[in-house]
């Protein structure tokens, strides 16, 4: 007798169509970006067809990779592996929530600046660097708690973000409150750039740093060239941070009359112009690059902005050799606690050029 309503229930979900399953659960459109990856791939890569077998498996595996994905983050690391084995031209998916995509993308669009920069980190964001407005507030490796949390989405639906934030998993959490400053993405890197100079005294030495705040555009590169040969006439080292950094080479010159220590911070995300940056100071100024191997060292060729997905497509004419690191170090969020490892390497093989302990 006590099985009869559980029969019920069961008949009931058995009898429910189609249609109406879809209705309760609508299927994100992971199918449909899929296709127009492939189709668009197909539009500018002239190797799908000289190579028409291999370009075939290709197709099949992310065909594949949008029905069975149950994740935008998942079709995207999916699709961006399978892609790692093609023989044609090399491609890279930017989401929303990639620099890239902002400095591609109409200038008219306000960036909404919360004062840090988060990395998706499974289903949380966390503070991967913090900018000029998020001193009093963000620490690096901050995970933010507060659910339903997106730093572009939640950023643009209200002037005043109440955050709750844990620096590690035996931490505290925090409450803070964080009001976004819409701006031109340009504006903003080249800001944060400009914050990001900053000078240090170890032993009577005077040690200066210098971020690229991402996207390597004129501006930011007038910057850096005048930021590293003023650092390198009245520095005695100097760390140059170019992670997570793209676009155009710095190609003026830079005024420099003799050379002191220099470090270089790279991880995988950098890459084009910031990339070949890194090799450019390895050359003139005998830089010692820490971090780990970069991304392509080529520039985008073409590009293209999804329908289904909120992704842009980037096509490149090869890759290029990677930069290798002198010394290989993970760049790594976990546990940060504050901290940024990469960045204290750095500034610990300074101290041995100079002999500070």
């Amino acid at each position: 007798m006590r099985s009869a309503p559980l029969t019920r229930i069961l008949t009931t979900i058995w009898l429910l169509s189609t249609a109406e399953l879809q209705a309760v659960v609508k299927p994100l459109p992971l199918a449909d970006a899929a296709a127009e990856v492939i189709t668009w791939i197909e539009s500018v890569d002239p190797s799908t067809q000289s190579q028409k077998e291999a370009w075939d498996r290709i197709r099949k595996a992310i065909t594949t990779a949008g029905r069975e994905a149950e994740s935008e983050a998942g079709l995207k690391l999916s699709v961006t592996r399978i892609l790692q084995h093609w023989n044609g031209k090399s491609f890279r998916i930017l989401d929303e929530a990639d620099p890239q995509t902002w400095a591609l993308q109409s200038s008219d669009q306000p960036f909404p600046d919360s004062g840090a920069w988060f990395q998706a980190r499974g289903n949380k964001w966390t503070v991967q660097y913090v900018g000029r407005h998020g001193q009093k507030v963000f620490r690096r490796g901050d995970a933010v708690k507060t659910s339903g949390f997106h730093p572009i989405h939640s950023a643009q639906k209200t002037q005043t973000l109440p955050l709750e934030v844990q620096n590690n998993p035996m931490s505290p959490t925090r409450q803070i409150k964080v009001t976004p400053r819409p701006q031109r993405f340009a504006d903003y890197v080249l800001a944060e750039t400009q914050a990001a100079g900053i000078v240090m005294t170890q032993d009577k030495y005077r040690i200066c740093m210098q971020k690229a705040w991402f996207w390597l555009n004129d501006a930011v590169n007038a910057h850096l060239l005048s930021r590293i040969s003023f650092q390198t006439e009245n520095c005695a080292a100097q760390l140059i941070d170019l992670r997570d950094g793209f676009g155009l080479d710095p190609a003026g010159p830079l005024k420099i009359s003799k050379k002191i220590p220099t470090v270089v911070l790279i991880n995988q995300q950098t890459r084009e112009g910031a990339a070949r940056f890194a090799l450019r100071l390895k050359k003139e100024m005998n830089a010692h690059v820490i971090g780990e191997a970069s991304g392509q060292t080529v520039l985008p060729e073409k590009q293209q902005a999804l329908k289904s997905l909120p992704w842009t497509v980037i096509a490149y004419a090869g890759t290029g050799a990677p930069v290798e690191p002198d010394a290989r170090v993970k760049d790594s969020l976990l546990y940060a606690e504050g901290l940024d490892h990469l960045y204290e390497e750095g500034l610990r093989w300074i101290r041995s050029e100079l002999k500070i302990r």
